[in-house]
């Protein structure tokens, strides 16, 4: 391969150190969501794929073998990782579906398949890695980073899908024009970075290099001109799902008043026979588009959310009158069984309802 300036590899370098800094970041906060878990993996992926083409410009690999065997589980990881990213920016904190799991397999089956081969002799690796980047054309462990880079480049034109249908959203066109771009660029990256690899240029290697550091570079930045993108994005991809849902034509907003409406000023909970189909009758839809309601905007079925109604509404009670009995309160709060009421009760705050006023009452 060609040599080119070290002080290129040194630049790809400084951009894989800046994504895994980054990386750690994620998880520096006091309670890290999963949003920050799954930042975390992307940003060390994308690490890890950048130094690695940093070190390729001058065999480095060769010098460190453990690092440079990341390199293909990162391939394949980055792709699912953004994917799980937007899918929690979507839906929130409702569990990822085990069939969405599964893109991460190729990912996982790779990493496996770099312990295996650490457990090799010494001998054996270098030989194998030598050959990887000196005949990439006849290695077989090149031809799984040529299928790697097919597989990010198809989870970032999904992406790019995605983002095309938001980009005359008004309240984030900046942000999301700019998102494009870094998508746009790391699509570019992808092609320069397998096409220098397999022909053994160090051009287009160490140009693609460069374009994956401006782009982290980027997001740094970012970061910090919009504090709040994300969860703009989030709500943005919200909006535009339910207008071709079957809630299209509903106005959420007023939906949404109605509904607290007839749980707090009308107490609609303490009905211990309260169903789904009574509660959409008063607000004059189906079943089917309340139940989307709650757990599109609201991130809960029907039941946890009416019964977390009838846990605040127990937890005043036990405070405010004490002469109560705890079964009074059960039924006075909507509840129809004292073991559900418990249940429930210590689901949500972490004590039962004798613990609970007993602590707040002392």
């Amino acid at each position: 391969m060609p040599e080119v300036p070290v002080l290129l590899k040194d630049v790809i370098l400084f951009g894989g150190g800046l994504c895994l800094l980054m990386a750690i970041q994620q998880l520096s906060g006091r309670n890290p969501d999963r949003l920050d878990v799954l930042g975390f993996f992307l940003l060390g992926a994308n690490g890890i794929i950048t130094a690695n083409v940093g070190m390729a410009l001058t065999r480095d690999q060769l010098e460190h073998p453990l690092f440079s065997l990341l390199f293909i589980p990162a391939i394949y990881a980055v792709g699912p990782l953004n994917l799980f990213y937007y899918h929690s920016l979507l839906h929130g904190r409702r569990a990822i579906p085990y069939k969405t799991w599964l893109h991460i397999l190729p990912a996982l089956l790779a990493l496996a398949s770099a312990a295996v081969f650490m457990s090799m002799g010494e001998a054996y690796r270098e030989e194998t890695l030598r050959e990887v980047f000196e005949s990439p054309g006849s290695s077989p462990y090149a031809m799984l980073i040529l299928a790697g880079s097919v597989h990010v480049l198809s989870y970032l034109s999904y992406l790019m899908a995605v983002e095309h249908g938001l980009w005359d959203s008004r309240e984030i066109r900046s942000e999301i024009r700019f998102l494009t771009v870094l998508n746009l660029a790391a699509i570019i990256a992808v092609i320069l970075l397998t096409g220098g690899f397999f022909l053994e240029e160090g051009v287009p290697l160490a140009a693609g290099g460069v374009l994956l550091t401006l782009i982290h570079s980027a997001v740094f930045l970012a970061h910090h001109r919009y504090p709040h993108f994300f969860k703009a994005l989030s709500r943005e991809i919200k909006r535009k799902r339910y207008e071709k849902s079957v809630l299209g034509g509903v106005n959420t907003e007023l939906l949404r008043a109605r509904l607290m409406e007839l749980m707090r000023d009308e107490e609609l909970y303490k009905d211990m026979e309260l169903n789904l189909k009574t509660v959409s009758d008063l607000l004059s839809i189906t079943p089917h588009q309340l139940s989307q309601f709650l757990n599109e905007h609201l991130n809960q079925d029907f039941r946890n959310f009416v019964n977390a109604f009838r846990v605040e509404e127990a937890k005043r009670q036990l405070v405010e009158h004490p002469e109560k009995g705890i079964l009074e309160i059960c039924f006075d709060a909507g509840f129809n069984s004292k073991s559900t009421f418990n249940a429930v009760f210590k689901k949500h705050t972490g004590k039962t309802p004798r613990e609970y006023r007993a602590q707040a009452l002392t």
